[in-house]
């Protein structure tokens, strides 16, 4: 089994089709096919043999497919990089990988003395000089095909381990035969690619032989007209951008939707109005996923007898079990690497130990199946917050606000937003009165993605906690309920 046999299969099908719409550009299934080959070649006149790390380091673009289906082909594992992370971040990732290649855009800096392609200088006479021929390399199901990086609850990412198989059958196989999208769609792509949910729509599309729009970064008023010019069916969006697009209604005729997916953070009664009344004739389908496990349920607008408060109801190729009420959700899909979860997590005995048992793994979410089958999911056991679809751990950005001199102790935690779902909230304790909530938030900038730095930092004389010494956040919830002094 191998990825890029999705993409050649559709190559020699329909040759001429378009793969992707870019800009102004239109790339059909053969051309991307055959530069996909050229790349699969050119890493291996590289040096980069079977089951060493390429990272792909680039905002969206029809190259990032290239290298994502290239790699697959000359059995290179993908590492793809969030553009948005700053140099901290970066560097762990980087170090922690081992990539022997980056390939990337120039305007994104990455640290000396790794071997390194930009797109816009050398990356197309690296190309020209490949063979455009299919490549030769024998894979198993289970072989590794990304490792696909996601914020850890010890404040460092980890590694998500994805085979061939958790690409071909879990993200593409599941996606065809729960979701009920053909080749006669045509998809809209507006998240970055980098994250699992965007190379997902890649997998979808390509995998059926449709068209997909890919969007270089997601702009709400620009979504409407490319609906419009290209009579999409097919999309998905995080509520976030649903919420941002709210602010650009226009008289578009976006009644080509059939079918938007939701994923990323829960998707509230209002966001679900405001997504009928963009696209009044469309299917709204949420799923509740991890980049781990891959689409673990889903649920349909059409569904008339789902709870309202219902997550979805597991796929069929699914097992979901709970322990009990409101309890951690576990997943299997077989033996890990052959379904929807992952292989395991890079490097990283001691987080596998804690997240399978056996062939289960343990998802951090809390919650309970109901006697009807549906899925209801209560809170995270892991303490992440979603803001605009994005994953913040606490503990990461209170490792960071710790590591400001002024500051004691400090605490994070999420607060409802109307726009991006959760916002971050800290509390801190610091050294005098000198240092001001505009410095500490500039602070954390300068060491973390910007989505992760505090909206708002309350400075208190001290935190609560139990006889343990741990802090009490359920007492820190009960203060946002009051106004900061």
């Amino acid at each position: 089994m191998n990825v890029g046999r999705l993409l050649t299969k559709n190559a020699e099908r329909f040759p001429e089709r378009p793969a992707l719409l870019y800009e102004e550009r239109s790339v059909s299934f053969r051309e991307l096919d055959r530069r996909s080959n050229r790349v699969a070649h050119a890493l291996k006149g590289s040096g980069i043999a079977k089951g060493d790390r390429v990272a792909l380091f680039s905002m969206n673009r029809p190259e990032w497919a290239e290298v994502f289906f290239g790699a697959a082909k000359a059995g290179a594992v993908l590492v793809p990089i969030n553009f948005r992370l700053e140099e901290r971040e970066l560097a762990h990732i980087l170090e922690h990988a081992a990539p022997k290649l980056v390939i990337q855009e120039n305007a994104l800096a990455t640290p000396e003395g790794i071997a390194r392609l930009d797109f816009e200088s050398d990356y197309e006479a690296w190309l020209e000089k490949a063979d455009p021929s299919p490549p030769s390399v024998e894979l198993t199901d289970t072989d590794p095909h990304s490792i696909c990086y996601t914020s850890g609850t010890t404040g460092f990412p980890k590694g998500a381990v994805l085979t061939h198989a958790n690409v071909v059958i879990g993200t593409h196989d599941y996606s065809v035969s729960n979701v009920g999208y053909t080749r006669e769609d045509v998809f809209l792509n507006p998240t970055p690619l980098c994250h699992r949910a965007g190379w997902a729509r890649l997998i979808q599309s390509i995998g059926v032989g449709a068209p997909q729009v890919l969007l270089r970064k997601f702009d709400p008023e620009k979504v409407f007209d490319l609906v419009a010019r290209h009579r999409v069916t097919m999309s998905g969006f995080i509520p976030t951008m649903v919420r941002l697009m709210a602010e650009y209604r226009t008289k578009a005729d976006v009644s080509s939707m059939r079918i938007l997916l939701t994923t990323g953070e829960a998707c509230p009664p209002a966001t679900k109005a405001t997504i009928f009344e963009l696209f009044p004739s469309v299917e709204l389908v949420m799923s509740f996923a991890s980049t781990e496990s891959g689409i673990m349920a889903l649920l349909s607008s059409k569904d008339e007898r789902a709870p309202q408060s219902a997550t979805g109801r597991p796929l069929p190729e699914v097992e979901l079990r709970t322990e009990g009420e409101d309890s951690e959700i576990a997943i299997r899909t077989g033996a890990p690497g052959t379904g929807g979860v992952m292989l395991e997590y890079w490097n990283d005995p001691e987080a596998n130990d804690t997240a399978f048992d056996g062939d289960w793994f343990r998802t951090g979410d809390c919650g309970h199946l109901d006697e009807n089958g549906y899925l209801f999911v209560t809170d995270r056991k892991k303490d992440m917050i979603l803001t605009g679809g994005l994953n913040v751990y606490s503990k990461e950005v209170e490792s960071c606000l710790l590591a400001h001199p002024d500051v004691v102790e400090a605490a994070v935690i999420g607060k409802a937003d109307p726009v991006y779902g959760e916002a971050v909230v800290a509390f801190a304790v610091r050294r005098g009165d000198a240092l001001t909530e505009t410095a500490l938030v500039e602070h954390v900038k300068k060491h973390l993605a910007s989505y992760k730095k505090p909206k708002e930092i309350r400075f208190v004389d001290a935190l609560p906690h139990n006889t343990a010494g741990k802090i009490l956040k359920y007492e820190l919830r009960k203060k946002l309920e009051e106004k900061p002094s």
